[in-house]
């Protein structure tokens, strides 16, 4: 039974528009995407349909975005339903499309499958838009999140988009809830005085199965690993790590340097090290399967997240739930204190070379201090399962106006 009556016959159904699927399976997602499915798949159990809306566009070969049909894409992955509405990928001309082409697709889609939609919950403020048209014809709830901090990475003209679509998300009471996460987006969007603002960290694991199963560092090496997306500056910093390696090994040759993840900025870390004479200490693995990812950060004395801003992400919920040391930079390290606390569950750190070095090295030396951090890491994400976190999620869709 789901939570909240429907009228005769009709099914409860949470709508979440998304950003293009990286492969049509669902279970082979990207698990940097595949969080925001997690965090429903709870509510199924609820009675709740799931219809999870493509509103940027369909997958083409080698999951890349292609020109969608003009007939609306319809199928179900397990318990979910999968709809991908006719959307011509023009630049700057897909969000002015999806916000008149998804809206009337999704709403012929629930009335004929007789839905009755409780909440439409938006992956990022663009799409929220989108969600503000489809709420104009669905007249339910509108949840947005709001991802990584595009204010503070945005520039010029794509700012002043931003803006323009916030103004018109989030303003004059256009939206009934956000989610953020990272509690400094949190204060962020407060300036546009939403009513329900909550913190929802990108990621979770499900109860029984590992994480939190913790696993010990590997004997005879001292692994500091960093896995997720191989982006090149400014918003991702590896660079910082492989210039700060040759400090850390200078302090405990035993070391190792581990990249774990695709991206671009593959060629130039390998590139980089041999530079620096330490490509015998450095390992870019490329891509995993997530298991097999969990099994090799659980082995690693260290783990990594390197941004220029935002000190929380994906991968971190990942470290803390493996129990691990986490040493986080960005430029609002100074300003976190909730969920991440300098020095007592993992190290804050500005995007410096050198900062990143000292506090790596003073975890490898410091076994008490690592596992200190480690326990109190994995104490933090334990309230933020797949479960509670749907659990808080049904909290703001069913709440009165």
């Amino acid at each position: 039974m789901a939570d909240e009556k429907s009228g005769a016959g009709e099914r409860p159904a949470i709508v979440l528009l998304s950003n293009d699927l990286s492969h049509p399976a669902l279970s082979k997602q990207q698990y940097a995407f595949s969080w925001r499915i997690n965090r429903l798949r709870p509510l199924l159990k609820r009675g709740y349909t799931i219809v999870l809306v493509v509103a940027g566009g369909t997958v083409g070969p080698r999951g890349r975005p292609r020109l969608s049909s003009l007939k609306p894409k319809v199928r179900n992955d397990g318990p979910m339903v999968i709809v991908s509405p006719p959307v011509l990928r023009l630049p700057m001309l897909w969000l002015l499309q999806s916000m008149l082409v998804t809206p009337l697709t999704v709403f012929l889609y629930c009335r004929s499958k007789n839905l009755a939609v409780k909440a439409v919950v938006a992956a990022s403020v663009p799409y929220g838009a989108v969600g503000k048209m489809l709420n104009r014809l669905l007249k339910t709830k509108l949840i947005v999140d709001y991802g990584d901090p595009d204010y503070a990475r945005e520039k010029s003209f794509s700012l002043r988009v931003l803006h323009f679509l916030e103004s018109y998300v989030l303003g004059k009471g256009g939206v009934d809830a956000v989610t953020c996460i990272d509690p400094n987006i949190c204060g962020y969007v407060a300036r546009y005085r939403v009513k329900n603002v909550a913190f929802l960290p990108p990621g979770g694991y499900w109860i029984g199965s590992p994480p939190p199963q913790i696993t010990e560092p590997r004997a005879g090496t001292k692994e500091v690993i960093y896995a997720g997306h191989l982006a090149p500056p400014p918003a991702y910093r590896l660079d910082l790590l492989i210039e700060a390696a040759p400090l850390i090994l200078a302090q405990h040759p035993e070391a190792r340097i581990v990249f774990l993840g695709s991206g671009e900025y593959s060629p130039t870390l390998r590139r980089r090290a041999a530079e620096l004479k330490i490509a015998d200490k450095v390992e870019v693995l490329g891509p995993v399967p997530y298991e097999e990812a969990k099994r090799r950060i659980g082995g690693a004395y260290v783990a990594v997240q390197l941004l220029n801003d935002m000190c929380l992400g994906t991968k971190v919920l990942d470290y803390f739930a493996l129990g691990k040391a986490v040493v986080s930079c960005g430029s609002f390290y100074d300003s976190y204190s909730q969920f991440l606390k300098n020095g007592e569950n993992c190290i804050l750190i500005p995007p410096e070379a050198e900062k990143l070095a000292e506090a790596i090295s003073s975890l490898l030396s410091d076994e008490a201090l690592r596992k200190r951090l480690g326990a109190n890491a994995l104490d933090a994400v334990s309230g933020y399962d797949w479960d509670s976190q749907a659990e808080k999620l049904l909290k703001l869709i069913t709440r009165p106006k």
